[in-house]
């Protein structure tokens, strides 16, 4: 699990030769949390040093609910600290991680957020105290340039990446600066998006 930003959403992901067998959709059930509705993933092959790559399917998961636009938390600490299993099933098969309580590592992985957010140069508390999140518009415009530059190479061998988008903007609304983060592919695509 890791998280690019503030809220109670993460990337989930799941690596080894189990997950072949998995579908395109996954449930993923936190202890007796309710569970989430059912998630798309992508797949990946994930480089390990030396050994051969394993295989991996990633996909954004919470705990509960995403905060609402009264910027209330829905997912307590509380809630964290009670999940002390993660199991997940696609397709009749399922996978059962006894993790113990998962309060210690989220309370580790906010502090991590708090820390990324001072990094873009951010208050951590003004953030979290945002009456709104922010929501990108116009995804249909600037999805298929990023989707342009992929690597035809990668494309032609069915390979994945994903790419995580970091824009800080002004109080207006307006967009300042664009990152971009590319996870699981190669040095090209990185590249490509560096220049943009």
């Amino acid at each position: 699990m890791r998280r690019f930003a503030p809220g109670d959403r993460f990337e989930f992901s799941l690596g080894g030769d189990q997950v072949k067998a998995f579908g395109s959709d996954i449930a993923i059930y936190y202890g007796d949390l309710t569970p989430e509705a059912s998630h798309s993933v992508q797949r990946a092959k994930a480089n390990r040093n030396e050994q051969p790559p394993v295989d991996l399917v990633y996909t954004t998961s919470s705990l509960g609910p995403e905060r609402d636009f009264s910027g209330v938390d829905l997912v307590t600490p509380e809630m964290e600290e009670s999940v002390h299993a993660i199991a997940v099933k696609s397709g009749g098969r399922s996978i059962r991680l006894e993790t113990g309580s998962l309060g210690k590592p989220f309370a580790a992985m906010r502090q991590c957020t708090a820390a990324l957010v001072a990094s873009w140069g951010l208050d951590e508390r003004v953030q979290a105290g945002r009456l709104r999140q922010l929501r990108p518009l116009g995804q249909t415009q600037w999805a298929p340039e990023i989707q342009k530059i992929y690597p035809l190479e990668l494309a032609a061998k069915g390979m994945q990446a994903r790419v995580n988008v970091r824009i800080l903007v002004d109080t207006d609304g307006k967009p300042t600066t664009a990152k971009f983060f590319v996870l699981t592919t190669t040095h090209s695509l990185t590249k490509s998006l560096a220049t943009r």
